[in-house]
């Protein structure tokens, strides 16, 4: 079922040219959403944000470029922009400067015990609890004017849904299309990759179908 309404895991693109073996054609958004059904160019355009957001070599070698990455997540491991963007139809309140994909988590608990939350400054995204409902503000309505903000309100109801489908989401994306891709390119090395790059990521693995559809 497609909603109208949810939350969504993104991260940041990052517009730098790109080895050889990565088959990237494709700029049009500041951000990619994270699920099942995203492209290879948008695997690539994931891989090279974590190659370069972190400042890790790529080069020509493709098995080689994974391999620093691997090294990269067995010593200081890795970061990347983005985070959870909150819609509804045309309106989107997206995460920006400094809020990082590692930390959509810290965000859902924030929002489970009725905290502030972190999505970045410039504009600085805040929410607001409307029973056991939220609002969550393009800015913070506390120094701009609320009718110049957009806001997106989510019931209760929407937002169990909405945090569930996230949840899906980014779970999916690393699990299946994210995992095929770096098993086309370094088969011997995907598995413990993928694991230790969900793992940075504050993903929980479960169990998929072989279809990759469930």
């Amino acid at each position: 079922m497609i909603y109208n309404k949810g939350i969504k895991p993104v991260s940041t693109s990052i517009f730098v040219n790109p080895p050889s073996w990565l088959e990237i054609s494709d700029y049009n958004e500041d951000y990619l959403m994270l699920n099942k059904d995203v492209t290879r160019n948008d695997i690539d355009l994931f891989l090279l944000g974590l190659f370069e957001y972190n400042h890790i070599p790529f080069v020509e070698d493709s098995k080689a470029s994974i391999q620093n990455l691997h090294n990269r997540l067995t010593t200081d491991g890795i970061v990347l922009g983005g985070g959870l963007m909150f819609f509804e139809g045309d309106n989107r309140i997206i995460p920006s400067c400094c809020c990082g994909l590692e930390g959509w988590q810290e965000v859902v608990d924030d929002i489970t015990h009725k905290r502030g939350i972190w999505l970045g400054h410039d504009p600085t995204p805040v929410i607001e609890y409307n029973g056991n409902g939220i609002l969550v503000w393009s800015d913070d309505y506390t120094i701009e004017l609320k009718s110049d903000l957009t806001c997106i309100g989510f019931s209760a109801i929407e937002l169990e849904r909405s945090i569930t489908q996230a949840r899906d989401d980014i779970n999916k994306f690393f699990e299946i299309p994210f995992r095929k891709r770096l098993n086309e390119i370094d088969s011997s090395n995907s598995d413990k990759v993928v694991s230790a790059v969900m793992a940075e990521f504050n993903v929980v693995r479960q169990a998929f179908r072989n279809n990759g559809n469930k």
